[in-house]
């Protein structure tokens, strides 16, 4: 899931969610994993409205359904 998001082992990754709730499984992955990971306990929302913080979709993300 990291890799094809494009983030390599010793990559800062940031999990998150409404409440951390639900990214704590991923922040542990990437725990496990050797990735340097932080947990934003805001939501995406918030994060996606500040202009000086990075939004990164997945290398093989694709508007189709297909």
């Amino acid at each position: 899931m990291f890799r094809e998001a494009g983030a390599n082992p010793g990559d800062t990754v940031v999990v998150y969610c409404g409440t951390g709730l639900w990214a704590s499984l991923p922040y542990l992955a990437a725990r496990y994993l050797n990735y340097e990971v932080r947990l934003y306990d805001g939501s995406f929302q918030e994060w996606a409205a500040a202009e000086s913080l990075p939004v990164v979709a997945p290398a093989n993300h694709s508007e189709s359904n297909e």
